[in-house]
């Protein structure tokens, strides 16, 4: 009996899944909700509740708010550094173009631009050639379909910010560097 009163009881509540895809999914999910349904940057509380809603209602309360902070922070550091609205406007977000799907595309007059998300913690540097391979391709892509009205792909690495580069039209690779993106010297 005694032994029975201090064995676990099983769990209702799964675990997460904290794997990058997955963690980049919600992400990409919370991003394309927050451009739909808001014209400005969103709050940090119309963040939380879009992520929270988008989360398995039967993950456990642990895993629940490890992945509301991780995706939360991604998508907050997204809107608060790289969002391009007034002047921009958003033109879609996981859009198929050609053979490729494009994270969050962009409009400003005639331009157009898109953005790749790179949420995981290897986005930086050690996938820095995978990352360029595939805003190429998306740069070709959004050249087929959109002629040369599509001018380049920033990759956005969430976790690394100044780690952050765009391929422009003519293949060149320039970073991103708004004064609050910059190294330290």
């Amino acid at each position: 009996m005694a032994d029975e009163l201090h064995r676990p009881s099983p769990s209702r509540r799964r675990r997460a899944d904290l794997r990058p895809t997955t963690l980049g999914a919600l992400v990409h999910a919370a991003v394309a909700v927050l451009l739909a349904t808001l014209d400005r940057s969103p709050r940090h509380r119309d963040i939380d509740a879009v992520v929270m809603r988008l989360l398995p209602s039967d993950l456990a309360p642990v895993y629940r708010q490890t992945v509301l902070m991780r995706v939360a922070t991604a998508v907050a550091r997204y809107f608060a550094i790289f969002d391009r609205r007034p002047a921009w406007e958003p033109l879609g977000v996981e859009l198929n173009v050609a053979d490729v799907r494009l994270d969050v595309v962009w409009r400003r007059g005639p331009e157009i631009q898109a953005d790749e998300l790179k949420s995981g913690l290897s986005a930086g540097t050690s996938r820095r050639p995978l990352a360029l391979a595939q805003a190429r391709a998306e740069l070709g892509a959004g050249r087929e379909v959109f002629g040369s009205a599509f001018s380049g792909v920033r990759i956005v690495v969430l976790v690394d910010p100044a780690a952050s580069l765009c391929v422009r039209f003519d293949g060149r690779v320039e970073p991103i560097s708004p004064p609050t993106l910059r190294r330290p010297a």
